[in-house]
């Protein structure tokens, strides 16, 4: 799983697919709200996706062993972007949106909750013409 250290930009080129949405989740030492938030979207019916942590300046140890401990359930979706400080909201989104090339972003905060189908939902009602 592993993120990317202490960075502010990264190559989407790096991506070995391109998942067809970026989820861009912003968090800064909130553990157990970031631990809800990413199982969410563990749990969402559509899998084609990647979700972009960006720690903005909060403690990396802590989201790293969050997204360690799912692992295996995420499947290398999972990518995590630190900022050494905090830059902000929109400094943090555009971090992520950066970071990605998929066709489609939604951005699901820490504090955020999804229904299980929201993504399905959502991509299929802007993939119909």
């Amino acid at each position: 799983m592993g993120g990317f250290g202490y960075a502010d930009v990264v190559d989407p080129s790096d991506a070995v697919t391109v998942p067809s949405v970026a989820i861009v989740m912003r968090t800064k030492d909130r553990p157990i709200l970031l631990s809800r938030a990413i199982d969410d979207v563990l749990s969402q019916s559509f899998r084609d996706w990647e979700l972009i942590i960006v720690n903005d300046g909060g403690d990396p140890a802590r989201v790293e062993e969050l997204v360690s401990v799912r692992e295996a359930s995420a499947a290398g979706r999972i990518r995590v972007i630190h900022h050494h400080e905090s830059l902000g909201m929109e400094a943090a989104s555009n971090a992520a949106i950066r970071a990605s090339a998929s066709e489609f972003l939604a951005v699901h905060d820490d504090d955020d909750t999804w229904d299980p189908d929201f993504l399905h939902l959502t991509v299929d009602y802007l993939n119909t013409p």
